[in-house]
């Protein structure tokens, strides 16, 4: 089944009608478009996954419906709202593929990626307004041991508003109440902290290195890249690996930054996870940076979306 603009799509649990009026890019294991609740036209936003047939597909893709619920209702609508979720059917008799529609909230902004691309590079106050508001963020979620695993610029959307959000929980996990650590590897190579890349035990510090490595791509275009692997312009996990402290100062280095700034990625991209700046300590330090409100910080972000 091939979803174009135009195309309705409607849930048998809510009778609900949906119209696709736009591509609005990819996430983790599906397409994201833009659509008008009908009648009310409500704008909206679909997640659509092709369910490949295993259970450990279906099951991700049940694991990420029902973390980003919860994710929601801790975040303090820091993260997109959930409208419903719902099984949808080709009836094309060459296509029997199965889908699976995640309706959510509809962010009126742009990804963190999208205002590098088009403003680069951002400076150290608007990032670090974006790194505070997600570790904002991270300390609901990481108090109830759930780990996003993917975080960086693409996965953080801001809207005209100036609010942040943490966006796509695909690869996200919930830590059960004995266990603290989780070996799966998920997330995306460069991002990734040295013990996801490693196949070890890991915990909620993950997302802190993620962080810290997002707080870098914002101010300088990319995450750092491993010397020997600059002409490598595969991400892949092996050249993931090869990347050092050095290589991480190297990449800051581009621009001059406070050491302030400096100090506060450190605290984040630290490779020994036991070692690393917990996020409530995080939003401390970052506070210590930045001057001006949080309502200051909104209007001057926001006026930069709105340029987009």
């Amino acid at each position: 089944m091939k979803i174009d603009v135009g195309t309705k799509v409607s849930s048998r649990s809510t009778d609900r009608t949906y119209k696709i009026t736009h591509r609005i890019g990819g996430g983790s294991f599906g397409d994201v478009f833009s659509a008008l609740m009908l009648p009310s036209e409500t704008k909206v936003a679909i997640k659509v996954m092709k369910i490949s047939g295993s259970k450990e597909h279906v099951q991700q893709m049940v694991n990420e419906i029902q973390i980003m619920k919860k994710a929601h209702e801790l975040s303090s609508r820091r993260v997109p709202g959930l409208y419903e979720a719902f099984q949808l059917s080709s009836h094309n008799v060459f296509d029997r593929s199965n889908f699976i529609c995640i309706v959510m909230e509809f962010i009126d902004g742009v990804t963190a990626s999208e205002l590098v691309l088009n403003l680069r590079p951002l400076n150290e106050t608007v990032a670090l307004y974006i790194i505070h508001e997600i570790a904002t963020v991270l300390v609901s979620l990481h108090a109830q041991q759930l780990i996003h695993r993917d975080i960086k610029a693409s996965n953080i959307m801001v809207d005209k508003q100036g609010k942040v959000y943490l966006c796509d929980f695909g690869v996200s996990k919930i830590l059960g109440a004995d266990i603290y650590s989780t070996s799966t590897m998920s997330g995306t190579p460069f991002w990734m902290a040295p013990e996801i890349l490693n196949s070890e035990a890991h915990n909620c510090a993950v997302d802190i290195y993620s962080l810290g490595i997002t707080c870098i791509e914002l101010v300088t275009g990319s995450p750092p890249v491993a010397k020997i692997s600059r002409e490598n312009s595969n991400p892949n996990i092996n050249s993931a690996k090869q990347i050092s402290a050095r290589d991480i100062e190297a990449s800051l280095a581009k621009r001059q930054f406070s050491r302030e700034f400096r100090d506060i990625v450190s605290a984040c991209v630290t490779y020994d996870p036991s070692k690393r700046i917990a996020a409530s300590d995080l939003i401390k330090l970052v506070q210590a940076r930045i001057t001006g409100t949080t309502f200051d910080h909104k209007l001057n972000i926001a006026s930069l979306v709105k340029m987009l």
